[in-house]
C-alpha cells in the first residue's frame, strides 16, 4: 500500500491501519484488509495483533520499524511480558509477526484471565486535541486501552466511545474520527493508582522475563522485607487484610480482583509456588500494596530478573538396602500395597511428614513409580438441569429476534453470544443436547439470511411505494448478483414477475 502512514508515539498499529483507509479514502473494510494485507479474513485486533511482518514491510528499512519495533512500542504485549516465561514470549512474538489463529491470547493468559480486555475504545479528549495541534490528526493511544485503565495521569478520566470491539465488524479498523458521542468515566483514588503503574509498566523495555521460579522467591523476599510473615511462614491473613485496605474493595470488586478467604484465593496463589501465569493487574497491585507504594515496577522486575535460581535434581534411580534403610521407608512401601499415594498419605499424615522432611527424593521417586490412575468425575454440574434452563432461555431469545428482518445473521456464534455465560456453554454443547438441537436447527444457512434480507427490502419498498427494479431490490438488501446463491437468485426472479409483484401490491 502506497504512503502506509508512519505510526506516532505510543499508536496503536490499529489505528494506524484505521488512518491508512482514511488516507486512502478506504470505504470498504475488507478492500483496506485486500491493501495492507492482501487478507480479507484477517481481524482487527486492538491489543495483540497478528500479521504484523506485512505491516513492517510497508516501511523502508531505514526507518528501523521492524516486527520488533512495532510490537514493543505499538501494541500491549509489554504489559503482560514479564510476566510471562521468556520461552513463551519468543512464541508469542513469532505469532504476532505472522499468523496466530488465536494462540497469542491463549499463551499470554487472556483468555483465562480474570482480568477482561476492554469491549469498547476509550480516549482522552484533551490528549485527542494536543494531537491535532502537533501532527494535524488524532489517533488511538495504547495506554488508554491497558485493561482497567479509566484514567489519563495527564489529563485525568477518560472518556468511553461508541465504538464496539468484538463485535459485529470485527474487520474493520475504526477511526478516531468515527467517533460520534462520548461520556466521561467515574474514577476514584485507586483508578489513579493502578493507571500511574500501567503507564509505568507499558513503558518499560525488557529483553526477558523472570521464571516463575524466580517470581515465587521474590514474593517469599517481598513478604520477609516488608514483616509480612507468622514465625518463618508467610502470614497470608495479614496480607490479605493490607492489600483489602490498600485497594477500595469496591474497586477490587468492579475489577474482579477480589480476595476470598479460601485456600484457592489469588493473593495466597502469588505467594506460593508459581505453576501458572498470573495477571500484570494482579503483580501491580501487589507489589504496590505490600511495598505501600515504596517499590516501584521496574524495580520489582529487576529484583526477580537478578534472583539466582538453584535446581534440585533428583537422583534417577533410589533403591532401599536393607543394611540402610529406615524403618519409615519399608512401613511406606508397605502401605503402597495396598493404597496409592496420596490415599496412603492421607491414611498416615505423620509418617509422610517425616519421610517428606528426611527421605524427600526417595519419596518422590517411589511415589511416582506407584501413582494410582484418576478416576476424578466431575459431579458438580447437574448438566441435564443447566440444558433445560440454557434452551428455553435460548428459545425466548429466538423468539424475541425472528421479529426483527433487520439483524444480522442468525449464525450459531451469533446465538451463542446472547447467552451467558457464552464461554461455559460453548464448551460444553455436547453435554446440553437440547440447546444444541436449537442451535442448529434455528440457526441460518446463506441462503436464508440472504432470503431474509430480500424479504426485508420488499417491505421497505412496498411501504414506500416504489417501483420493483432489480437494483434497488439489491441495494436494499444489501447484495450482488456475484455474492447471491442460486436459490435465492431464482427467488427473485420469481419476485420480480410483473405478475407476482402485482399481487404483493395489492396484498
Amino acid at each position: 500500500m502506497l504512503g502506509f502512514p508512519t505510526p506516532y508515539a505510543n499508536e496503536l498499529l490499529y489505528s494506524t491501519i484505521a488512518r491508512a483507509g482514511v488516507h486512502d479514502g478506504e470505504m470498504s473494510p475488507k478492500q483496506l484488509l485486500d491493501s495492507v494485507f492482501s487478507n480479507r479474513k484477517v481481524i482487527a485486533t486492538v491489543d495483540l495483533p497478528s500479521h504484523i511482518q506485512d505491516i513492517a514491510d510497508q516501511y523502508p528499512k531505514i526507518l528501523g520499524l521492524d516486527v520488533t519495533q512495532l510490537i514493543n512500542s505499538h501494541t500491549l504485549l509489554p504489559i503482560y511480558e514479564p510476566f510471562v516465561p521468556t520461552e513463551r514470549i519468543i512464541a508469542i512474538r513469532n505469532w504476532m509477526g505472522g499468523v496466530s489463529l488465536g494462540a497469542v491470547h491463549l499463551a499470554s493468559g487472556i483468555v483465562a484471565s480474570r482480568i477482561k480486555t476492554k469491549e469498547k475504545l476509550l480516549l482522552c479528549q484533551e490528549c485527542v486535541s494536543e494531537h491535532r495541534t502537533i501532527y494535524g490528526e488524532a489517533y488511538w493511544d495504547r495506554r488508554w486501552h491497558v485493561p482497567l485503565v479509566k484514567y489519563c495521569i495527564k489529563h485525568g478520566p477518560l472518556f468511553e466511545t461508541d465504538i464496539e470491539l468484538n463485535g459485529n465488524q470485527r474487520h474493520a479498523y475504526r477511526s478516531i474520527l468515527e467517533v460520534s458521542q462520548t461520556h466521561q468515566l467515574s474514577v476514584t483514588e485507586s483508578d489513579v493508582k493502578f493507571s500511574n503503574l500501567a503507564y509505568q509498566l507499558i513503558d518499560y523495555k525488557t529483553t526477558s522475563s523472570p521464571s516463575f521460579a524466580q517470581w515465587t522467591a521474590f514474593y517469599r523476599k517481598l513478604a520477609v522485607e516488608y514483616e509480612f510473615q507468622l514465625g518463618n511462614r508467610i502470614d497470608h491473613r495479614k496480607i490479605d487484610d493490607h492489600y483489602n485496605c490498600y485497594w477500595d474493595k469496591a474497586w477490587l470488586a468492579n475489577s474482579e480482583l477480589l480476595t476470598t478467604t479460601k485456600d484457592t484465593s489469588w493473593l495466597k496463589g502469588i505467594f506460593r509456588k508459581h505453576r501458572k501465569s498470573f495477571s500484570f493487574a494482579e503483580h501491580l497491585t501487589v507489589i504496590d500494596a505490600i511495598s505501600s507504594g515504596c517499590l516501584s515496577i521496574e524495580e520489582a522486575i529487576n529484583r526477580a530478573k537478578n534472583i539466582p535460581v538453584q535446581h534440585h535434581e533428583i537422583k534417577k534411580e533410589v533403591h532401599v538396602k536393607l543394611a540402610t534403610a529406615h524403618t519409615d521407608q519399608f512401613e511406606w512401601v508397605d502401605l503402597l500395597k495396598d493404597y496409592n499415594p496420596k490415599a496412603a498419605r492421607l491414611f498416615k499424615p505423620a509418617l509422610y511428614a517425616r519421610l517428606y522432611r528426611n527421605h524427600y527424593n526417595w519419596l518422590m521417586i517411589i511415589n511416582e513409580k506407584n501413582k494410582g490412575s484418576k478416576n476424578y468425575i466431575n459431579d458438580r454440574v447437574d448438566w441435564s438441569q443447566r440444558d433445560r434452563r440454557v434452551a428455553k432461555t435460548l428459545l425466548r431469545i429466538i423468539n424475541t429476534l425472528e421479529q426483527d428482518l433487520s439483524l444480522p445473521r442468525f449464525s450459531r456464534a451469533y446465538l451463542l453470544k446472547k447467552l451467558t455465560p457464552r464461554a461455559t456453554i460453548e464448551k460444553n454443547l455436547h453435554k446440553l443436547p437440547r440447546t444444541l438441537t436449537l442451535l442448529e436447527g434455528y440457526s441460518e444457512c446463506i441462503d436464508e439470511y440472504q432470503a431474509r434480507r430480500l424479504t426485508r427490502a420488499i417491505i421497505l419498498l412496498l411501504q414506500r411505494k416504489e417501483p420493483a427494479k432489480p437494483w434497488l431490490l439489491l441495494r436494499e438488501a444489501g447484495l450482488s448478483p456475484e455474492r447471491m446463491t442460486h436459490p435465492v437468485n431464482k427467488l427473485l426472479e420469481e419476485i420480480l414477475k410483473h405478475d407476482s409483484w402485482r399481487k404483493i401490491q395489492t396484498y
